[in-house]
């Protein structure tokens, strides 16, 4: 995520959580961001002479501290992909209310 062009768009990302509800992952992805800005990671990726068919490990690729890392990987366990938060539901209430102020 952090790495790739959909990181580039992490503040973006962020507050359309927070406009659909989602406070939770919205603020897990800005705590990430903290410990590891996209674009400066993103920038280390792109700046690498890997191929794009090499395999690499995220650790390969970046210089984060033992502690950072560790952090973020517990975050990523607590974002909706992994803690089975309906963000679905949260999106459709809020197309709902979208829709009925029009």
């Amino acid at each position: 995520f952090l790495e790739n062009s959909i990181g580039h768009y992490a503040l973006n990302i962020i507050q359309a959580f927070r406009i659909i509800g989602d406070m939770n992952d919205a603020d897990i992805l800005e705590e990430i961001c903290q410990l590891a800005p996209p674009d400066i990671i993103r920038g280390e990726f792109l700046s690498e002479t890997q191929q794009e068919y090499d395999i690499t490990t995220f650790n390969d690729n970046h210089k984060l501290n033992e502690e950072a890392e560790a952090r973020i990987k517990e975050l990523n366990k607590q974002l909706y992909l992994h803690s089975g938060i309906d963000i679905w539901s949260l999106l459709f209430t809020y197309l709902d209310e979208q829709i009925e102020n029009l």
